[in-house]
């Protein structure tokens, strides 16, 4: 699997935000598709035809730093009892130290996004899927007097599978965040999230929003925090912070509907303890531009945005690049999907399946498209597959729980609750029912689940457990 697989979870609603960068109806389980997380050009927060001699074309080389010999400290240091600040506080307080990231890409388009510095010496933390296949990159400080000051950056390196990257910018003395550790928050603790989203709309101003930590849990790829801050199209890269003002977490991607319906609160951010653990490296590596990959986050963007034809075409020029890039296959596929183009879309996940047979994600997105085409039978075929290839279990840290391990996979839920969708219309209501229970079990708060189990225990003359199930989908929400 290429090393672009950073946005690769992009459930299909999980919008990975560009940031630099809905309801479905019940019966529908919902797709998946890889991400650059919250692209921002796994909105699962973007951006990326050309020809071969389009990229040779390119005389300019992204600049690279000296490799250092010595890592730059990290701030981390506290006092016993840190102080508690207000949110007022907390902005003005880390307002010197949160960039805007503007990366110009090939062609002469932008992606922008967020960063923050955490040392004097001007390097700063991003999001990789902000800066992928940057030529130049912009970046704009606000000092203590408000004012905006404009540095020229050059990217040091990048970690793509967890969305990751170190740039340098040139003066200073900056002004670091204070950056903190995983175990400084706890589920319900409230954070404040920072950064410059929407800049075409209300310009280049940083923008906080409030909310509190859902979970903290490993995605498959890395620990995340959970939380309710709202964040936008290009937040990504900004620093997620708590009420003591250290950094514990760096927002990424978004899932607006990794379930057949909107949600809403489910703001993903690396947890600061995968981000320092690779800065030493990531200050000395040697970035490559990757064309494939940005026109790939151009689509992700475009398919976000609903223009399905312009992503379309950004996969067109991402797989002439890379004709063995599996992720633009699939993807290529859901945008075909949504226009009703069938046949393309099944040759594309056939081709996405034959390039990288161990990943769930294709089996999933074609089961889904069999299930629209009413060939339950074939359906079910795929989300035998997926639902194998997906571990039993993903690690659930949460401070309340011990360390629990539960089984936490949204994708393995969303197959469980589509494999029973097709039992229902083969009416084998025991075989949905204990499919959609599954789903229950790794998703305790799926209502579309539990009104589904209701129907097929009605199906089965269990009106009590129906009942119930009805209920219990009522008080999560009303799932039609």
């Amino acid at each position: 699997m290429k090393n672009m697989m950073s946005l690769k979870f992009i459930l299909l609603g999980l919008t990975l935000l560009t940031m630099a960068c809905g309801g479905a109806q019940q019966s529908d389980p919902g797709l998946v598709f890889d991400v650059e997380a919250t692209v921002e050009a796994r909105a699962q927060d973007m951006a990326k035809v050309i020809v071969e001699a389009a990229v040779q074309s390119i005389s300019t080389p992204l600049a690279v730093l000296e490799p250092r010999s010595i890592p730059t400290p990290i701030p981390t240091l506290r006092s016993a009892e840190p102080t508690k600040f207000t949110t007022a506080q907390l902005v003005e307080m880390l307002k010197p130290s949160v960039v805007l990231v503007v990366a110009e890409v090939y062609g002469g388009n932008t992606n922008s996004g967020t960063g923050f510095i955490y040392s004097e010496d001007g390097l700063v933390l991003t999001s990789h899927h902000v800066v992928a296949g940057a030529t130049t990159i912009r970046v704009v400080a606000a000092d203590q007097r408000g004012s905006n000051r404009e540095f020229s950056a050059e990217i040091l390196g990048t970690d793509p599978v967890i969305d990751v990257a170190v740039i340098q910018i040139e003066g200073g003395p900056f002004i670091p965040v204070k950056l903190g550790r995983t175990e400084d928050i706890a589920v319900g603790d409230e954070v404040i999230a920072l950064g410059y989203p929407l800049t075409e709309f209300i310009g280049e101003n940083i923008v906080a929003t409030k909310g509190m930590v859902s979970s903290i849990r490993n995605d498959g790829l890395s620990e995340v925090v959970q939380h309710q801050a709202s964040v936008n199209v290009g937040d990504s890269g900004g620093p997620l912070v708590n009420d003591n003002g250290y950094v514990i977490g760096m927002n990424t991607y978004v899932v607006r509907s990794s379930l057949p319906v909107n949600i809403e609160g489910f703001n993903m951010a690396v947890a600061i303890d995968e981000v320092t653990s690779r800065i030493a490296q990531l200050e000395v590596s040697t970035p490559t531009i990757n064309y494939a990959e940005f026109f790939f986050n151009n689509g992700l963007s475009y398919y976000y945005s609903g223009d399905f034809r312009l992503a379309i075409d950004e996969y067109d020029k991402s797989i002439l690049l890379d004709a063995a890039y599996p992720d633009a296959y699939n993807n290529r596929g859901l945008a075909y999907g949504e226009l009703g183009q069938y046949q393309s879309a099944r040759w594309d996940y056939n081709e996405a399946i034959r390039l990288d047979p161990r990943e769930s994600r294709n089996y999933y997105n074609r089961g889904l498209l069999y299930y629209k085409l009413g060939q339950y039978r074939r359906a079910i075929e795929d989300y035998n597959e997926a639902i194998r290839l997906i571990p039993d279990q993903s690690i659930y840290f949460n401070k309340e729980v011990s360390h629990d391990t539960v089984p936490m996979d949204p994708l393995k839920s969303n197959a469980y609750y589509g494999r029973g969708l097709c039992y229902m219309e083969l009416d084998k209501f025991e075989e949905a029912g204990g499919d959609f229970s599954n789903a229950i079990l790794i998703h305790p708060q799926y209502s579309q689940a539990y009104y589904q189990r209701g129907l097929a225990n009605q199906g089965m003359g269990r009106n009590a457990a129906a009942d119930s199930d009805f209920k219990k989908a009522e008080e999560l929400g009303d799932p039609q």
